[in-house]
């Protein structure tokens, strides 16, 4: 049980810490920012059930995964195959090279 409080904590802190890195230039207009940050954080830690983390995780991060988990689990098998691809090309052009090395002596 408090793995998953902790886990979950984890997911919206990085959920948030994303949208702030892209919208930080909102934060200069925004009076006490760091104040209301650290707020905040206090709700999404707080002890006991439906805290600020479990409360946003199930109202708004869950519902929006769910419904773009198909176009989430195609970018990455993407992602996947394309780095697979560049490890192979990487690995393969490294035995030519060693190849080569141990022709040359």
């Amino acid at each position: 049980k408090d793995d998953k409080k902790w886990l979950t904590y984890w997911v919206v802190f990085a959920f948030f810490s994303v949208i702030e890195y892209f919208s930080g230039f909102l934060m200069y207009f925004i009076p006490f920012y760091w104040l209301l940050k650290c707020l905040f954080m206090v709700w999404c830690m707080l002890p006991g059930q439906n805290n600020g983390a479990e409360f946003l995780y199930n109202r708004l991060i869950r519902p929006k995964f769910k419904q773009h988990q198909g176009q989430i689990d195609k970018m990455m098998g993407d992602a996947q195959n394309a780095v697979g691809g560049f490890v192979d090309t990487m690995t393969n052009e490294a035995k030519n090279l060693a190849a080569e090395h141990l022709k040359a002596n």
